[in-house]
């Protein structure tokens, strides 16, 4: 969802603006791998920061039923047990049976904190080398900084 709401945010202007068909699909896959980016980012930020720099509970997606990458790759290389941890998570809609803490430890076991922050760096550089297919102005210019800004955020 997020994927295709920043390639909405990044298509519609251009079509407000008058750009041709080719430049407004261009910026609409910017906006998409930007929105990637940022998806993946946060995925990595709901199990890794605190509360008080995240603004909500951490693995927070979790609780919440949702799976993200980084608990994909721990699951799909853990013992059945561990899976069965995150299940109960899932179930529970809650961290009461299992910590977070024993999350984080599967999550590392599978390097699915490195693998998810690759990936986004991937879309990154994507968003990046199609921006630059743009003439140089002070708008792609400010847009190219946002890869940064993504891959390097704590909330």
């Amino acid at each position: 969802k997020t994927a295709y709401l920043f390639s909405g945010c990044t298509k519609l202007p251009a079509i407000a603006a008058g750009m041709n068909h080719g430049s407004a699909e261009r910026l609409a896959e910017v906006g998409k791998s930007l929105g990637m980016a940022f998806q993946l980012i946060d995925d990595l930020l709901d199990l890794t920061s605190t509360t008080d720099v995240l603004g909500k509970p951490v693995a927070n997606d979790l609780k919440e039923g949702k799976m993200t990458l980084p608990v994909l790759f721990a699951i799909s290389n853990a013992r059945p047990e561990d899976a069965v941890k995150v299940q109960k998570v899932l179930d529970e809609r809650e961290l009461r049976s299992v910590d977070s803490v024993e999350i984080l430890r599967l999550v590392e076991k599978s390097e699915g904190l490195d693998r998810t922050r690759h990936l986004a760096e991937k879309y990154a550089s994507r968003a990046v080398r199609l921006l630059e297919e743009f003439p140089t102005s002070v708008y792609r210019d400010a847009m190219i900084r946002i890869p940064d800004f993504i891959l390097n955020r704590e909330n």
